[in-house]
Parts: structure tokens; C-alpha cells; sequence
């Protein structure tokens, strides 16, 4: 059983499988808009600041609370978006 409590998806073994899962997904949907941004010649600072805005804050969301519980994989997945 898992319950999303203001964004974080918290299971009943203290597991982050379906959170992380989650923040991926939606990450890698964003970083889609990145692909757009640069087929139609957008600057590389203005991509930049598209990443920090939008994506960046995905990843991050009350990280205090979830990322010390990380396994090496899924800590892997979160930084390799």
C-alpha cells in the first residue's frame, strides 16, 4: 500500500520504488520540451534556465525526506535525468 502525501509517494515498507518511478517519469516528460526548445534554435542559456525552472525542481521536491533511503539504483536513475 502507498499513499501520496503533498507530492512524495510513501509506501508502507519505507521503500521509494513508486516515488522515484513517479518524479522519473514526470522529469523525462518535461525533458521532452528540452528536444523542442532546441529543434526550434533556442539559445542554450535559455534551455538552461527552462532545465532549472521546470525539471530540476521535479527531482528535488522534498528530497530531505525521501533521498537518504535511496538505493545506488535508484539514486542513479534520479541523476542521470
Amino acid at each position: 500500500m502507498c499513499i501520496e502525501l503533498l507530492g512524495v509517494i510513501i509506501e508502507d515498507n519505507l521503500k521509494w520504488n513508486n516515488h522515484v518511478d513517479f518524479i522519473c517519469k514526470k522529469a523525462s516528460s518535461r525533458s521532452y520540451f528540452l528536444k523542442v526548445l532546441k529543434r526550434n534554435s533556442v539559445s542554450a542559456t535559455d534551455m538552461l534556465h527552462f532545465y532549472k525552472i521546470t525539471i530540476i525542481p521535479v527531482l528535488e521536491y522534498a528530497c530531505p525526506a525521501w533521498h537518504n533511503s535511496l538505493n545506488i539504483e535508484q539514486s542513479y536513475r534520479i541523476e542521470s535525468i
